[in-house]
């Protein structure tokens, strides 16, 4: 199954790229791209040793996720209740994912954020390294935002206030700014109310 996706993802990036290739093999292509991910992630639910298996080529899964093809899913279900995983692998899932809220020309997608969200939690508590890691890596304590975070914040600066405001118009086609913004205020606090509730790390 990973041979497949390693193998062919070229293709179908060539396919979907291609004005003339038919509509309806285009959707079988992701329909089988999709169908191979969501294997794997049935391969790992609720299997630490199959986690650690797939965790191996993260990379690999992290590589398109301008494609919807259940990726993000596996990339959830892979690091769901691991902390192992979540340890190894958070700088690595951090910086990819905010790479591809920034640069993906057709939209940012409130689903690009799940696998944030499974980074900061597992069975026994909460991440909280992995928490601080995002919360620096959208909103710097030290410094003022640069452009790379306005955009991964969904946001610009007021030119008369210099304040930050939250941008909720529709700039590229796959944008779903509500959303976002909604999915991104869940990432920042969840984990707060977590701890307040638990009163441990």
């Amino acid at each position: 199954m990973i041979g497949i996706i390693r193998d062919g993802v070229f293709h179908l990036q060539t396919a979907l790229s291609d004005p003339y290739f038919p509509e309806d093999r285009k959707n079988k292509l992701l329909e089988m791209f999709s169908l191979a991910h969501s294997s794997l992630s049935a391969f790992c639910y609720e299997n630490p040793t199959n986690q650690k298996i797939l965790s191996e080529h993260f990379v690999l899964f992290l590589s398109n996720l301008n494609i919807e093809m259940a990726q993000i899913p596996l990339i959830c279900e892979i690091l769901k209740d691991n902390k192992s995983l979540c340890d190894t692998f958070g700088d690595l899932i951090i910086e990819r994912i905010i790479r591809t809220i920034i640069h993906n020309k057709h939209g940012r997608k409130a689903s690009f954020l799940d696998p944030l969200h499974a980074l900061q939690k597992h069975k026994t508590g909460v991440q909280v390294e992995n928490h601080i890691k995002i919360m620096n890596r959208f909103i710097p304590t030290n410094r003022s935002l640069q452009e790379s975070e306005l955009a991964a914040l969904y946001a610009h600066v007021d030119p008369n206030s210099e304040e930050i405001e939250l941008v909720f118009t529709k700039q590229k086609p796959l944008d779903e700014p509500f959303a976002y913004h909604s999915k991104l205020l869940d990432v920042f606090i969840s984990i707060v109310f977590k701890l307040i509730f638990s009163h441990s790390y």
